[in-house]
């Protein structure tokens, strides 16, 4: 008799956590507990991160060797990577390159049509596209691209603290989410030699000389 007598204070106690969670789900506003709601009238058009690095002529001067990773986690047509890189300034003007090196032919498709059509301008190639992280001298990260004929490695060393920004990309025809994360450096080398130029921090393009954008979001 003492027994069920024990019992039933917990068998009491559970149903009250139960009756008030359910509550609270009933009450909560939406998409702070069960199913989002995602915002009306926005279209997302890619999900990835747009990493870049940039070696200049001279300090405030022109890039002649610069890099991007777009790196595709969601599209319409799936997932890849394009690694677009140029490079210039060589004595031999047959060394110097643009390229648009790819891992899957319909995300580069969907890339120059809908997202970046400033990478159409570049030749394209077939390759990879590899990731590697390194805590040897701070947070440091290494893309290597690959094709049958060249292997180029984009640096980013020492990574610091990212900032958000959400800002109107193409005169306000897309809205652009993303996280900047500057590198204290970067490099390009091409088949195992540094491109020519030099890092700077600053100069050459859209923010810092070597910057990884993570978590960036298209939308319309």
């Amino acid at each position: 008799m003492r027994k069920r007598q024990a019992i039933w204070p917990m068998a009491a106690l559970i149903l009250a956590a139960s009756a008030a969670g359910l509550a609270y789900a009933q009450d909560a506003p939406s998409g702070t507990f069960g199913a989002v709601t995602p915002q009306k009238k926005t279209k997302v058009v890619v999900i990835g991160e747009n990493n870049a690095v940039r070696k200049l002529d001279k300090a405030g001067g022109q890039a002649i060797a610069s890099a991007e990773i777009f790196r595709v986690t969601w599209s319409p047509v799936g997932a890849g990577v394009v690694c677009v890189v140029t490079v210039r300034g060589h004595a031999n003007p047959e060394d110097d390159l643009r390229l648009a090196i790819y891992d899957n032919k319909a995300v580069y498709d969907y890339m120059i049509k809908e997202i970046r059509t400033d990478y159409a301008a570049y030749r394209p190639v077939q390759g990879t596209i590899t990731q590697r992280d390194s805590m040897a001298d701070g947070f440091s990260r290494t893309e290597t691209c690959r094709t049958p004929q060249h292997t180029i490695d984009l640096v980013w060393t020492r990574l610091q603290a990212a900032n958000f920004v959400d800002i109107a990309m193409f005169n306000d025809t897309v809205q652009m989410a993303l996280n900047i994360v500057p590198a204290a450096s970067g490099d390009i080398v091409v088949d195992g030699k540094p491109a020519p130029g030099t890092w700077y921090e600053q100069g050459g393009g859209f923010g810092s000389g070597a910057y990884l954008a993570l978590g960036e979001t298209w939308r319309r």
